[in-house]
């Protein structure tokens, strides 16, 4: 890979060659912790989310591994679309083959997409709807699917009809008869720009638009949620007060009746035990009273009245 070839390559090449490696490996590591955080752990396992999200995290192991290999997959001595038109591309080593074998593992790509759709209506489902696991189990089955569905049967039509070919950096939809004046495009090759958009561009746009719609969706929901539960608040608060307000009101009566001899014995024991509570709790609340307490701040305590 460090042959006078490679090295001749322009700068732009070397650029784009070099670039996608360390992104990509922090990219693979950090999947590679997340799966397997998931399938070591039964928790996890036994959670749709956490199912999702291993998915995506596998859907990301291949197409990163991908990415990492670069320009190394693509067929040696092809020339750079910089430069003279003579340089190669930068550690350009491959065959067709591994260019073919890169450019399946890119169109998986399209897969990681769909899963991060499939998440977004898992919390649709479970937070707008408020669906339960029960019901959830039902139609858990095509959050997976669909996404690996639709990216194999992708990478594979691209496969048997020889759409794969080289970019300057990787290998992908891009047949290389249109680098090869010696080859001719196919009926179907000759569309390969419409299924460049079928296969990712338009259903990357797409999904974009469905997760954003999700999350309004679900903004508006946590907004009303706050409003609702902010008028709770106010309600228990004034509840609380009035609560107070009676409870210091009887306590006053019964120490004010005990002093004029108005209640018998078995009344007043219990009366002077309810009122010496009540009173106690006020003196604790004076001795704490530089001691913030976010509780007894967000709402009033009897004590507060006595």
């Amino acid at each position: 890979m460090t042959s006078s070839s490679s090295l001749s390559s322009p700068r732009n090449s070397i650029i784009l060659a070099t670039a996608p490696k360390l992104t990509s490996l922090l990219s693979a590591i950090g999947s590679s912790l997340i799966l397997f955080k998931v399938v070591c752990s039964p928790k996890n396992r036994s959670q749709t989310m956490h199912r999702i999200m291993a998915c995506i995290s596998l859907v990301d192991i291949l197409t990163s591994s991908a990415m990492f290999l670069g320009s190394i997959m693509i067929p040696r001595g092809t020339p750079s679309w910089f430069g003279d038109g003579t340089q190669p591309i930068f550690w350009a080593v491959g065959t067709k083959r591994t260019c073919d074998m890169a450019g399946y593992l890119g169109q998986l790509q399209v897969g990681g997409v769909l899963f991060n759709a499939s998440l977004a209506t898992y919390y649709l489902l479970t937070v707008y709807y408020g669906w339960n696991d029960v019901k959830l189990k039902k139609v858990e089955w095509l959050f997976y699917v669909i996404p690996f569905g639709y990216a194999l049967a992708t990478s594979t039509f691209a496969a048997a009809t020889n759409m794969y070919g080289h970019v300057e950096w990787t290998c992908w939809i891009l047949p290389e008869a249109l680098f090869d004046d010696g080859l001719e495009l196919t009926n179907i090759q000759r569309h390969f720009q419409m299924i460049q958009w079928l296969f990712l561009f338009g259903v990357v746009w797409l999904c974009i638009l469905y997760v954003s719609i999700i999350f309004a969706l679900l903004y508006k929901k946590m907004k009303r949620l706050e409003r609702r539960m902010n008028r709770y608040s106010i309600y228990s608060v004034n509840v609380s007060r009035v609560s107070c307000e009676f409870q210091s009101s009887v306590a006053s009566q019964v120490i004010a009746q005990e002093g004029e001899g108005e209640l018998d014995d078995s009344t007043g024991s219990a009366a002077r035990a309810v009122a010496r509570m009540k009173f106690e709790r006020a003196g604790s609340f004076e001795t704490d009273s530089n001691v913030s307490n976010p509780a007894t701040d967000r709402q009033p305590q009897c004590s507060d009245a006595l």
